[in-house]
This record gives C-alpha cells, structure tokens and sequence, in this order.
C-alpha cells in the first residue's frame, strides 16, 4: 500500500484488489483454525488501517512544498 503512488492506471487497481483479497483470506484463515478470534483479526486490521494512513499523511506533508 505504500507504494500505491508510484504505480499509476489498472495495475494499481489490480494491487488493491489482490490486497484486500490476501488479508481476507488470512484473518478467515486464521478464525477458522482457531489461532485467533475474530474480534482479534477484526482488531488487527483497524490497527494496520490507523498505522497506514499516518504514515501516508506524514508521507504526503513531507512531499509538500514548504510555504
């Protein structure tokens, strides 16, 4: 996800897709194995979605132009 700038047109649509696709697959995976709980995948993916988006909005001040 934190090359997502760098990839322009389908492929980056194509890379969300498979994204997504892979993290579903694993926390269902995970569940139903019972190494996790549900709330402990549900939980895990929030976290990543928060650390994600800090980073691509302190990626995104650093790219900007001092004014």
């Amino acid at each position: 996800m934190l090359l997502l700038p760098l990839l322009r047109g389908r492929p980056r649509w194509w890379l969300i897709g498979a994204v997504v696709l892979l993290n579903l697959a694993v926390g269902a995976g995970l569940v139903r194995r019972a190494y996790h709980w549900p709330l402990d995948v549900v939980g895990s993916w929030c976290l990543c979605g928060c650390l994600l988006w800090a980073v691509l909005r302190a990626r995104e001040r650093s790219e900007k132009p001092p004014t």
